[in-house]
Order: structure tokens, then sequence, then C-alpha cells
């Protein structure tokens, strides 16, 4: 019960960790497409993203499409330092693909980081050991990120999401 316990308040303090490393883009995006609206009204968001504010407008939406991925990858960095930030940023990346949102990318920063931990765990031969975190560590925890997430744990988390978002959206409304 104690190992259970412990495990769950690592996943929540990795958790806050990717949050709090996501912050700052959900801030100044939410900044930049609130000043690109307010100055080129709704042709920012229309416009070909070649006038003042469209560019504004875009550059913020940009900043919103790095959320999912940083929270991905710090949540992942928390749990197995370094090593993680590439399956992180990866899963996180697919987690925005499937458009598992929030969710599905906070689900692959744990697993990222728990995969790669178990990586850093396996002996191999003195020969290949420098070569465990800059080039195994990173393209197996790639492959199993990718895997898990775009075919075994990632769907049925962005079902879930369009689940929660659905019901939200059935609210307006009412």
């Amino acid at each position: 019960m104690s190992n259970i316990k412990n495990v769950g308040n690592e996943i929540k303090q990795s958790a806050l960790t990717g949050v709090s490393y996501m912050l700052p883009f959900v801030v100044a995006g939410g900044i930049l497409v609130a000043i690109g609206f307010a100055g080129g009204g709704a042709v920012a968001v229309t416009e070909s993203k070649v006038g003042f504010w469209s560019r504004i407008f875009w550059w913020g939406k940009d900043a919103f499409g790095l959320m999912v991925p940083v929270l991905s990858a710090y949540t992942a960095f928390s749990i197995a330092d370094k090593p993680a930030l590439l399956a992180g940023f990866v899963g996180g990346v697919i987690a925005n693909n499937i458009e598992g949102g929030f969710l599905a990318g906070l689900v692959s920063g744990i697993l990222a980081g728990y995969i790669v931990r178990y990586l850093k765990t396996i002996k191999i031969h003195s020969v290949l050991q420098s070569l465990l975190p800059i080039l195994i560590i990173p393209v197996v925890s790639t492959l199993v990120i990718g895997f898990l997430m775009s075919i075994i744990v990632g769907p049925p988390v962005a079902a879930l999401n369009k689940i929660m978002l659905d019901f939200l959206n059935s609210l307006q409304g009412g």
C-alpha cells in the first residue's frame, strides 16, 4: 500500500512540474491571441497570416500548440530526468495529433517518464554504455511511446477527451 501511495505522489508531483513548465505557454499564447484578435478582429483569424495583427494572433496560436508537448515532456522529465525529454515531447505531439488534449499529454508524459526510467536500469556491455543516454534510450523510448500513444493507450484517452468535451459543449446555452 505504501508503494502505491509513493507512486501516486510521484505522479502528482510530476504532473505539477509539467503544468508549471506549461503555464508560460498558456499565458503568453492567450495574451497574444487576445491582442491579435483585439487589433485585427475576425480578419486576424481568417487572414493569410501576413497582416500585423494576424501574425500576432497566429504566434499566440503557435504558443498554444506547444502546450501539450511541453506538459508531456516536463512531466516525463520530472520522473526520469533529461533522457525522458525526447519521448515526452514526441508523446505530447502525438497526443495533439490524435486530439487527445491535455489528458493524453499528461498520460504520455507519465508513460514516457516510466519507460525511460526503466530503460536507464538496463545493464549493457561497458563498450555500449556511453551510447545509452544519447542513442539507445532516445530511440527505444520514442519507439515505445509512439507505439503506445498511436495504437494502444492514445486512442481510448482521445475518445475519453472527446466525450468530456462533448459533455461540456452540451452544457452551453442551457
